[in-house]
């Protein structure tokens, strides 16, 4: 006998849904949206910086962290030895460095090698190779790009070195001759054995960046991650977290100050989710990256909680409060400011503007609550209120009471489909004096007899990838915020990013590997996307006989564009017939676009994408519109007044 869930059997029993469905829109007006309600969420987690969007090349580049060693790094030449070596530090940030030891009996080319975040993809633009150098040698270094494969050698270029007893960096550009079939590749660094036989050489800060996205410099985005993300439309970025924010324990956190200016003083973090992040992505290139893709960024705030419960205590807590203070000066401050000047001199004498500030992240887990309701937020929120009245305060919770009225609240839920669905209507009686964010949203887990809600113990059914109920579950929950449109303010999926060769949680929306043939953008990615670009400026309310359930749907308008937008799902429902009917628009222009897979389990994975999306013309028929909505399906109807 077929078992399904208590949830599921909740649905289909909730209502007879027949051949068709007729929806009617009575009128345009309705609550104002916030104009940014979908936009996404960013942390370092998965290597979704380091060995992912940042787009540095060179794994383990300046042998950061508490305890370095020389992963990703190999020797080239008999006898040849690496070693890390603390004696000779490049800066204070970054004390460790690579130690060649060249045996006296060495002759020909010897060196070192970089096998980059599990691979470097090769093609036929510009590459920007830098170094620094320490030691006893003059004359031509080689720097290249070869497989790790057959030995095929796609690009090399000599460098003109005269090192001595400092520290010195050297730059150079090349081209490859020829693209990689594959991302099997070194880079690597070599020298002639005979002008420093027995001797050693000291090298640190050794990066690789291939050409960056939308020229966002040397420091920049890889180029198909960073337009995957822009190609969703959305409006709002929210960073830097997550539990990256907030750090394992003390004395770490993301201190965003020692983010800023030349990559050789910016210090290892130990992030939380078990490596170390370079920082080479730090408060600037956020900013940056806001700029180039338009979005409104929402910054988050340290707040005083590790993740191993660790709190600051109140008598303890007015450094952090003026790191915050001193971060939004340096982002928004005139050049006359201490830290506007130091903005200034980085190249940034225009001040950014920041709308949002979170205090803190998820700061009801962990034993923080007591201490977030009790001091940690009201200080944190005083003196930035006191200062810049105009930012909107968002608290880490919903579960914190007494904030005053306009603060926005932040709501994060990861679920199983079936349950995600019960949530459709939640929103519609919460306070209004509380807007939300929705800064976390994700299907993580199957559904499972009697196990309606996701489990948070070790070894816990997780996706692999996200599923196509997964996906529907998660529009029927965004089509109810988008019914709230005028209390929930912003949504946004999490995580983004996932390495596939190292991770700590799935499922993700992007997945990739050093090989941008294997990037693969999931069925929720296509699901953000849709929804994204088919939002409206104000809500418009629905009228119908039919009750939601199996079939969801909600409706927009854009005022700008003078389109309609309404949004529909099919959960675990008959294949239906629904019609739209505008009374008071006589003619228009509709497309009907839908997102839907083989089947609920399917799921797209690298190289293997199951998912289909069709654009189909509607055609006006009698007073409305009319169109198909198979089970599993998520559709967004689009009409042109």
């Amino acid at each position: 006998m077929k078992t399904i869930s208590p949830f599921l059997a909740l649905l289909l029993a909730s209502t007879a849904i027949g051949a068709s469905v007729h929806l009617t829109i009575p009128a345009e007006n309705g609550n104002a949206t916030s104009g940014m309600l979908y936009g996404l969420m960013y942390e370092d987690i998965n290597y979704s910086g380091d060995g992912g969007l940042y787009a540095e090349l060179i794994r383990n580049r300046a042998l950061q962290g508490p305890n370095p060693d020389l992963t990703a790094w190999r020797a080239y030449g008999a006898g040849v030895k690496l070693n890390v070596d603390k004696t000779e530090p490049l800066s204070d940030a970054l004390p460790n460095v690579i130690r060649v030891d060249v045996p006296a009996t060495a002759t020909g080319k010897v060196g070192f090698s970089n096998e980059g975040y599990w691979g470097i993809p090769v093609n036929t633009d510009q590459y920007k190779a830098s170094f620094y150098i320490k030691g006893d040698y003059k004359g031509d270094i080689e720097v290249s790009l070869r497989s790790d494969v057959d030995g095929m050698v796609f690009a090399t270029k000599d460098v003109a070195v005269r090192a001595n007893s400092q520290w010195k960096k050297y730059t150079t550009r090349f081209t490859p001759t020829s693209a990689s079939p594959n991302a099997n590749n070194t880079f690597s660094i070599l020298f002639d054995a005979d002008k420093v036989a027995g001797k050693s050489l000291y090298f640190n800060l050794i990066s690789l960046f291939p050409k960056t996205w939308s020229n966002s410099g040397t420091n920049g985005l890889r180029v198909d991650l960073a337009q995957a993300i822009d190609d969703i439309g959305g409006k709002f970025l929210r960073f830097p977290g997550g539990n990256n924010l907030e750090g394992q324990s003390p004395p770490y956190w993301w201190k965003w100050n020692v983010t800023l200016g030349d990559l050789i003083d910016r210090p290892a973090y130990p992030g939380p989710w078990g490596y170390v992040n370079t920082l080479g992505l730090g408060l600037v290139e956020y900013m940056r990256w806001t700029d180039l893709m338009d979005l409104e960024p929402i910054l988050g705030v340290y707040a005083g909680l590790y993740l191993d419960g660790t709190v600051v205590p109140e008598e303890d807590l007015a450094p952090y409060i003026q790191s915050a203070l001193d971060e939004l000066e340096f982002l928004t401050g005139s050049v006359d400011t201490p830290w506007g000047a130091v903005r200034a001199s980085l190249g940034y004498p225009e001040p950014w503007t920041i709308k949002y500030v979170e205090i803190g992240n998820e700061d009801n887990l962990w034993g923080g609550l007591p201490s977030y309701q009790d001091y940690r937020f009201d200080l944190f929120n005083n003196a930035i209120r006191s200062k810049y009245p105009d930012i909107t305060i968002i608290a880490s919770t919903p579960e914190i009471t007494g904030t005053p009225a306009g603060t926005w609240l932040d709501y994060h839920r990861y679920d199983k489909p079936d349950h995600l669905t019960t949530y459709f209507d939640q929103f519609d009686n919460w306070d209004r004096n509380h807007p939300v964010m929705v800064g976390e949203v994700a299907v993580i887990a199957p559904n499972e007899p009697n196990k309606p809600e996701v489990e948070w113990t070790p070894g816990a059914l997780r996706l692999a990838f996200p599923s196509m109920i997964g996906a529907v579950a998660e529009s029927i929950f965004l089509m109810g915020c988008e019914r709230n449109a005028d209390l929930v303010k912003a949504v946004a999926y999490a995580p983004g990013f996932q390495n596939l060769n190292s991770y700590q949680w799935v499922p993700d929306m992007i997945s990739y590997t050093a090989d941008p043939a294997d990037t693969t953008l999931s069925i929720s990615y296509y699901l953000q996307k849709l929804f994204a670009h088919n939002v409206g400026d104000t809500t418009v309310p629905i009228v119908t006989t039919a009750n939601f359930r199996p079939l969801f749907w909600s409706a927009t308008y854009s005022k700008q564009h003078r389109e309609y937008y309404v949004k529909m799902a099919n959960y675990n429902g008959t294949s239906t017939d629904v019609t739209l009917d505008i009374p008071a628009l006589r003619g228009g222009k509709a497309t009907w676009t839908t997102l839907s897979a083989p089947s609920g389990h399917s799921y797209n994975s690298p190289r293997n994408i199951t998912s289909k999306w069709t654009v189909t013309e509607i055609p006006k028929s009698g007073t409305g519109w009319t169109v198909t909505l198979d089970n599993l399906m998520i559709g967004v109807l689009k009409i042109q007044k």
